[in-house]
């Protein structure tokens, strides 16, 4: 599996997750197109490790690429919350008409390119939105061209989180 990006609970502005150390290590399959089914998001073909300080250690394999060629940095821009007429999706849709490099939000609702699929947690709960990464820009990223990735952690186990893109 790829690594795709590393999100920081604490950079959310939902009062659900700010105040959590955790971070979210988002994996996804990098086979042949439609070898993993990778836009599902209890497929198998993603993953998502909730990660407390001290808590995961990571081997590299001994054998395979370990490395990608290409490494992103980016960092989070805080919209304008004085605009009091919009949402915060209007913001961010705003953003993104301002700037290609816009790669996605964190907090606020999942923007779906197809139907809701907000996933379902193995403990019946209903996981909640905590970030949008889209491909544009450049990256590495492949959701299946102009796609995008939504991820959902659980809010009652903590340390459950789940994966999906569409395109």
């Amino acid at each position: 599996m790829q690594f795709v990006a590393q999100i920081m609970l604490s950079d959310s502005t939902d009062p659900i997750w700010n105040s959590r150390p955790e971070s979210l290590l988002i994996f996804m399959c990098q086979n042949d197109p439609g070898m993993c089914n990778d836009w599902d998001a209890n497929s198998g073909g993603n993953a998502v490790v909730v990660a407390t300080p001290g808590s995961v250690q990571i081997h590299a394999p001994e054998n395979g690429e370990t490395v990608l060629p290409l490494e992103t940095f980016v960092s989070l821009k805080p919209y304008d919350s004085s605009v009091k007429d919009q949402t915060d999706d209007d913001n961010y849709v705003d953003a993104v008409n301002e700037n290609e490099l816009v790669l996605g939000k964190i907090g606020g609702d999942p923007l779906w390119i197809q139907a809701d699929e907000t996933p379902e947690c193995d403990c019946g709960s209903r996981m909640r939105f905590v970030a949008l990464l889209e491909e544009r820009g450049g990256g590495g990223i492949n959701f299946g061209g102009g796609g995008a990735g939504y991820v959902f952690a659980c809010t009652d186990c903590r340390d459950k989180a789940k994966f999906l893109w569409q395109s």
